[in-house]
């Protein structure tokens, strides 16, 4: 986020207290993290880092069988996130950004509006930064207060990395068991991450002697992970908490929380480096709409709002279906209220059962279609758009393929054939895109044909 605000011209310091390369959880990046890492123009920093890229996950969650699950198209990455987050660092100091660095800021002292005090320790001596906007990216602490509202049922993550473990290949190992799953990798540096995640409560853990003791007997009961215990421990094993959350004031006119500062998803996805970053860049646009156009103020805000509730709800809805799959497990507390734990799916209504479209086909909007203004990014800026609703959609849709959809639906007027839609598109809209949005509106019940006029 500092390097983006920082291309986008603005004066920006980072106050980073720990000194890179440290250790980090969160090593697992999705092949989806690509076309973010492209966006924020990083693709190629990360790619030349030297980290792992399995191509394949070991996962056993359905039964006592080891599935070999394979991912299509180009493979993520397996990273050491002290050389991860120094890259990242990198290339905010080669953007502007001045880094203060290991430095240790207290808690923000909020003078007047876009007015902020922040009292530090640097080099050895005190002092206090001043600045008009804060960014909040602390994690789970959180600088700047606010509520946290419990999305899913209370998660603990025990884990601890291993060397000489007999496992070999560079897979990810994913594992249900009874009262918990379980999560490995190996690391770029030889090391192996074994992750075991069950239902929080500490007071039941005791000291570190005993944290040690708990997650070796967890451990021992995954078929896939078990080797770990036959290696050698590398540093103490650790618990954090990997419960689900949203932040109830992320943003206002002169602070944002990004991150786990704002918000988690649950840990099963593995994407939780991927929507903090993603939220960091959303997060960028809202800051420099806030800071360059005020009046946007409320519409950049409402933005930024919607996109982490989105995240958080779409996140779990798809945790509970996989939480649901275990069927071996099914009546075990803990994987009953993770599979009920999720918001109810809003009703959509089924799609249409259109014929066959042809060149010849004569389509019109459905009746059902309405029109709202929603906030939305043009740029580097958070504006409105006018957005298509219908009851086979759950949120009201502005772009299809970065198209914007209003122009060109709005454009159908009577009952025109398919190939004069496309005729009259293609003037400003590339032939491709203009096919692709008019299958996305013909798919998701926008069109409907003409009766008594469509010709087979």
């Amino acid at each position: 986020m500092a390097r983006h605000l920082a291309l986008l011209g603005h004066a920006v310091s980072l106050v980073e207290r720990a000194p890179f390369p440290r250790p980090h959880i969160g090593e697992s990046l999705p092949p989806s993290i690509l076309p973010l890492l492209e966006l924020l123009s990083l693709r190629e920093q990360i790619e030349q880092g030297n980290f792992l890229r399995p191509r394949r996950a070991i996962v056993r969650w359905h039964g006592a069988t080891d599935h070999l699950k394979s991912q299509p198209g180009e493979p993520g990455f397996q990273v050491d996130r002290g050389r991860f987050d120094a890259l990242l660092l990198a290339a905010a100091r080669q953007a502007g950004v001045h880094v203060l660095q290991p430095a240790q800021a207290m808690r923000p002292c909020h003078e007047a509006l876009g007015q902020w005090r922040i009292p530090m320790h640097y080099a050895g001596a005190r002092g206090e930064m001043r600045a008009r906007f804060l960014v909040d990216a602390t994690g789970r602490s959180a600088l700047l207060a606010g509520r946290k509202e419990r999305r899913a049922p209370a998660t603990l993550a025990l884990y601890a990395y291993w060397r000489n473990t007999d496992i070999e290949g560079d897979e990810t190992r994913v594992e249900a068991g009874p009262d918990m799953w379980f999560w490995g990798a190996p690391l770029p540096d030889g090391t192996f991450n074994a992750t075991v995640l069950l239902d929080a409560d500490q007071r039941r853990i005791g000291g570190r002697q005993a944290l040690e003791s708990r997650y070796c007997s967890l451990l021992a009961q995954s078929m896939l992970l078990h080797p770990c215990l036959r290696g050698t421990l590398v540093g103490p094993v650790m618990a954090c908490n990997a419960s689900p959350y949203l932040d109830t004031h992320p943003v206002g006119t002169d602070f944002i929380k990004i991150g786990d500062a704002a918000f988690t998803i649950d840990p099963l996805s593995s994407q939780g480096v991927q929507t903090a970053m993603r939220s960091a860049h959303q997060g960028s646009i809202v800051v420099h709409t806030l800071l360059t156009i005020p009046h946007n103020t409320q519409v950049a805000c409402q933005f930024y709002r919607d996109r982490l509730s989105e995240t958080v709800a779409q996140h779990a809805r798809w945790a509970a279906q996989h939480y649901a799959e275990p069927t071996a497990f099914v009546e075990r507390p803990f994987w009953c209220k993770r599979a009920a734990s999720a918001e109810a799916q809003p009703f959509l209504a089924p799609l249409p059962v259109l014929p066959t479209l042809t060149l010849q086909s004569h389509v019109c909007l459905t009746p059902t279609v309405t029109w709202v203004e929603v906030p939305v990014i043009r740029g580097d800026l958070v504006t409105t758009a006018r957005a298509l609703c219908t009851p086979t959609l759950d949120r009201p849709v502005a772009f299809v393929n970065d198209v914007e959809i209003a122009q060109y639906a709005l454009s159908i007027v009577g009952m025109p054939t398919i190939r004069g839609i496309l005729e009259q598109w293609s003037a400003t809209l590339p032939h491709r895109k203009a096919v692709q949005l008019l299958c996305w509106m013909a798919l998701h019940g926008v069109l409907q044909t003409v009766k008594g006029i469509a010709i087979p």
